[in-house]
């Protein structure tokens, strides 16, 4: 199990760098403009969270496969759990 970890962990850490550039932006744009521009910001978060839960749900899928689960049930084991921390992550956004 602590190989599937490491496994996680490398490919996780490939989409935050890939995207933490993104998230800071959105993160250090001044509170006032937050506030009034609520809707693109609701908007532009949920495209990030939207585009870091797919890469992470396909690396989750590819680390399962690597360890020989069969990929119709890595899908399905993911599935429900990566859809319910979309949901989370937009509501904390």
């Amino acid at each position: 199990m602590e190989h599937v970890t490491k496994m996680l962990t490398r490919e996780i850490t490939v989409i935050y760098k890939e995207i933490k550039d993104q998230v800071n932006n959105f993160l250090s744009e001044d509170q006032e403009a937050i506030l009034d521009d609520r809707p693109e910001k609701a908007e532009t978060w949920a495209w990030v969270v939207d585009q870091t839960m797919d890469k992470a749900q396909t690396a989750y899928i590819q680390v399962l496969i690597e360890v020989e689960i069969p990929r119709e049930q890595a899908e399905n084991q993911c599935k429900n759990l990566f859809a319910i921390l979309k949901r989370l992550l937009l509501v904390l956004g």
